[in-house]
């Protein structure tokens, strides 16, 4: 088989897979099912193995099949970043960068990185995606995404991944100015359960960590009024509604709103997480994406205004210089692995 069609044939053997049907799937790649149902068959004729099941709920593959669609996924996700590559050295794009995070690293951090990296690099395309440390993982495997800010390092996986260790953050309860609590100064963890709580669904690590802490002395954690994935709609019940929320303290740095958010200082409540920025350790990065992942870092330990200063306009007879080369050095080799 050439290149092309041992491309085309592993792109055809995913979609079958995802769409659980050699009929569903063809109809999804535009050819017809006894062309895809001979090219399934020409693979489980080059590999010696059968690839599918048939059962009622459809077609499923053989551990055969899993396996070799591991592998498939990864091979295609490779081709994509040579073309990417590629393309990026000849100059025929602009390139992309792909991150992922949680939703205090969305809102508090990633803007002024986003800000910083086009200033550099203004033609580049960046792409955030909102995910659960499982999930942005999962993503990098898959190249869905090329970096990712997580916290806990017992998801990650030091084979698969490079993981900087860049900040400590603390979770804490949070109320807006007014509140009771926020002018009293300090409460007991016994107190909270008298007010009204916004929470993040009980899928949700944060939650996870919030009711650990009341069981940790023997009480029973704050049952939540409302339950809400929503960074947005969390802070703003806070702010206006009077509840209490339980939320990363990065989350409400620098709060300019008319009714601030502050964190309350609670007896039996001391709970800090390890910020990381994370690539896979099989890609090859390109130069944007080290960068990026350079100014990423420097902006969750404080150091951006060095790493990133913010470069003049210019005209097409004044290349911008490259600045970031240096800075860049060990970060970008340690993600070209």
């Amino acid at each position: 088989m050439s290149l092309t069609n041992d491309i085309q044939r592993l792109q055809q053997f995913l979609c079958v897979i995802e769409r659980g049907s050699i009929g569903r799937a063809a109809i999804a790649l535009g050819m017809s099912q006894p062309a895809l149902s001979k090219s399934l068959q020409r693979l489980e004729e080059v590999l010696a193995v059968k690839l599918f099941d048939r059962t009622p709920q459809g077609i499923v593959p053989t551990v055969f099949g899993q396996t070799l669609a591991a592998h498939a996924r990864a091979i295609l996700t490779e081709v994509r970043h040579a073309e990417d590559e590629i393309n990026a050295l000849q100059g025929r794009n602009s390139g992309r960068v792909r991150v992922g995070a949680g939703p205090s690293i969305i809102a508090q951090v990633l803007p002024r990185t986003i800000q910083a990296f086009l200033v550099e690099q203004p033609d580049t395309r960046v792409i955030v995606r909102e995910g659960l440390i499982e999930e942005l993982l999962a993503a990098l495997v898959t190249a869905d995404i090329d970096i990712a800010v997580v916290s806990n390092a017992r998801g990650i996986d030091e084979d698969v991944f490079v993981h900087k260790p860049v900040r400590r953050d603390s979770l804490s309860v949070v109320a807006a100015a007014s509140h009771p609590l926020a002018r009293a100064g300090r409460c007991r963890l016994a107190e909270l359960s008298a007010y009204r709580w916004v929470l993040p669904d009980r899928n949700e690590p944060v939650r996870h960590r919030f009711e650990a802490v009341f069981r940790a002395v023997g009480l029973s954690a704050p049952e939540p009024t409302v339950e809400t994935n929503s960074a947005l709609c969390m802070t703003s019940l806070v702010r206006d509604g009077g509840f209490l929320t339980w939320m990363p303290r990065l989350l409400i740095e620098d709060d300019r709103g008319a009714e601030p958010l502050v964190p309350i200082e609670v007896d039996d409540i001391a709970w800090e997480r390890q910020l990381y920025v994370c690539w896979r350790r099989t890609t090859t990065q390109l130069p944007a994406c080290a960068r990026f992942a350079a100014l990423l870092c420097a902006t969750l330990d404080g150091s951006l205004a060095t790493a990133a200063p913010l470069l003049p306009s210019t005209t097409p007879d004044e290349p911008t210089p490259d600045r970031s080369s240096a800075q860049d050095a060990d970060l970008g080799h340690s993600l070209r692995l």
